[in-house]
């Protein structure tokens, strides 16, 4: 007996939606400093990662103002 079975996959969303930067093992050394800088090189990695959060998130309320718009055309 052949029987079809078929399944529905449930897609979740992850709301986890933003880059949490690489984390170096150095950073949490805070007796060394290879450097003297004014900014460590940490936070500059965190400055950065919010600066590419920020833009995936304009590049996402873009992406979806162009398919809002898209549909009320149709």
């Amino acid at each position: 007996m052949t029987e079809l079975t078929e399944f529905m996959d449930i897609y979740m969303v992850d709301p986890h939606r933003t880059f949490g930067g690489l984390i170096f093992e150095s950073d949490f050394n805070t007796e060394y400093r290879g450097r003297t800088e004014k900014q460590s090189p940490a936070a500059k990695r965190i400055v950065a990662a919010r600066r590419f959060d920020n833009q995936c998130r304009q590049n996402a309320d873009a992406r979806d103002r162009r398919l809002v718009m898209k549909e009320a055309v149709l």
